[in-house]
């Protein structure tokens, strides 16, 4: 609100209930303008369901896949999961979504995420007071470093997670400057020395499927490790032998890769 100087009290109380007002009212229309594009998929697994506004609480309510989103570990790591989730929403760079921040920190709002399984009758809530919020903006952004780490924190408490039949992530690290999955791969499915016969041709449709998906943290992960100078690897264990496959796509590659989508996706409009 503005300085208004040596104004009478009355004008102050009224100019303090207008600003109040018009805080509500933007916040109203910034969520009632996102819950008119739900549900949103956020990828195979996740999608925005609802976005409401009521009695000083905004709610996002999610659906999610239980093999995307594991219940029990986020509930006993409640403080990581809340702390990475609270500077990943504070200092979201999209337009609309720091607008809608913006409006939540005005209105002196607070801001919840309610996480439903599509699986069973699971659900979690995670929850931002106003003053976590306003602090969590007033801080600088989090270097690129910071992101990272707490896209492998955030990972790891989803650990482990069956991607296809045989293949189990157990693992994310860095390791030979590139954000490294490990599969663990079940050998009475999958020769690890076929998988590394044939590493060229997973390496293409590894990168291709990656660029290509349009799953919004797939696409956070890969602007990020770009802006980190990563590549991105996949690790395959075997479950009997321990013998490993390890298919990299280099930093180098990573950019060049997203770079070539961009351009094929101006050409085309």
């Amino acid at each position: 609100m503005k300085h208004i100087g040596n104004t009478i009290l009355i004008c102050i109380a009224a100019i303090i209930l207008f600003s109040c007002n018009n805080s509500g009212k933007e916040l109203i229309e910034h969520c009632k303008a996102m819950d008119n594009l739900c549900p949103m998929a956020l990828g195979d697994f996740l999608s925005v369901n609802s976005v409401n506004y009521s009695n000083g609480e905004v709610v996002f309510t999610y659906s999610v896949n239980n093999q995307a989103f594991n219940f029990d570990a986020i509930r006993a790591n409640e403080t990581t999961f809340h702390n990475n989730m609270l500077s990943t929403y504070a200092n979201n760079t999209n337009d609309s979504f720091k607008k809608l921040i913006n409006a939540i920190i005005k209105a002196k709002a607070n801001f919840n995420l309610i996480f439903k399984s599509t699986d069973n009758n699971d659900s979690y809530t995670c929850r931002f007071t106003y003053d976590e919020l306003k602090s969590a903006m007033g801080k600088n952004n989090p270097n690129v470093e910071d992101k990272v780490q707490a896209i492998i924190d955030n990972t790891k408490l989803q650990l482990p997670s069956q991607v296809a039949e045989g293949i189990t992530i157990t693992d994310v690290a860095i390791e030979n400057n590139c954000f490294t999955y490990y599969c663990k791969c079940d050998e009475n499915m999958y020769s690890i020395e076929t998988l590394q016969a044939n590493a060229d041709a997973s390496k293409k449709i590894i990168m291709e499927s990656t660029i290509n998906n349009n799953d919004a943290i797939l696409k956070d992960l890969v602007a990020t490790l770009i802006q980190s100078n990563l590549g991105m690897a996949y690790k395959y264990v075997g479950s009997k032998s321990g013998k490993t496959c390890t298919i990299t796509i280099d930093a180098a590659e990573l950019k060049s890769c997203v770079e070539h989508s961009k351009l094929q996706y101006r050409n085309i409009h």
